[in-house]
């Protein structure tokens, strides 16, 4: 069993310290999607551990997540675990994934939505999370929640069609209900001085529409 960890940023400027916590604690292939950041704060670099891919053009959290996936593959990696750049997900957890990692094939991470987190996020995940739950038959505690680990032979990845955040949701909506997978907590980090790349209106609207595609 062979795995790597997969990071898409975006003008993510704390990025090395996370790379360096990582890299602390795990010597798996760490894979870098820089989504066209304004000013990238990781440069170009030579190391057989650190891979930095770089979209042209900003193309989206999913399709970000996809590229990574694929450099997982050419790596010869037969699971990817995705993280978040902003510092919400915390390399610590990363043990807690790989424990279980034999015999699933997705584990998702899920947080205390009331400990850290302000209201109207609770209420926006509450309600995903609750849909795509009734959708495909099963309690999803967290599905917003990006810190997941996947078993990359899942994974035909000309099947997707959302590239930008509603990836992680279409995925579930595709492929939970014939997946073994397990939900673990993870710690609930949420700093209020973060800026979320995510657009309220723009990104409802395509969530609603990928929900209405499944119903």
């Amino acid at each position: 069993m062979k795995y790597s960890i997969v990071i898409p940023c975006y003008n993510e400027q704390n990025l090395s310290h996370l790379l360096a916590d990582i890299q602390d604690i795990s010597s798996a292939p760490l894979i870098v999607i820089d989504d066209a950041s304004d000013n990238p704060s990781i440069k170009d670099t030579i190391n057989e551990n650190l891979h930095i891919l770089r979209n042209k053009k900003n193309k989206g959290k999913g399709y970000s997540i996809l590229k990574g996936i694929a450099k997982s593959n050419s790596l010869n990696c037969n699971y990817t675990l995705v993280m978040d750049a902003d510092g919400q997900h915390s390399p610590s957890d990363i043990n807690l994934f790989l424990k279980n990692i034999s015999d699933k094939d997705l584990i998702l991470g899920y947080r205390d939505f009331y400990k850290n987190m302000p209201l109207h996020r609770i209420i926006s995940n509450k309600i995903a999370s609750f849909i795509i739950s009734f959708i495909v038959g099963q309690n999803i505690k967290d599905s917003q929640c990006g810190f997941r680990l996947y078993k990359n032979s899942l994974f035909n990845l000309s099947e997707f069609n959302e590239q930008g955040f509603q990836f992680e949701s279409e995925f579930l909506l595709k492929k939970v209900k014939k997946l073994k997978i397990m939900q673990i907590p993870i710690k609930t980090i949420y700093n209020r001085n973060n800026i979320s790349k995510i657009n309220y209106f723009s990104d409802s609207y395509k969530f609603i529409k990928l929900i209405i595609k499944y119903i």
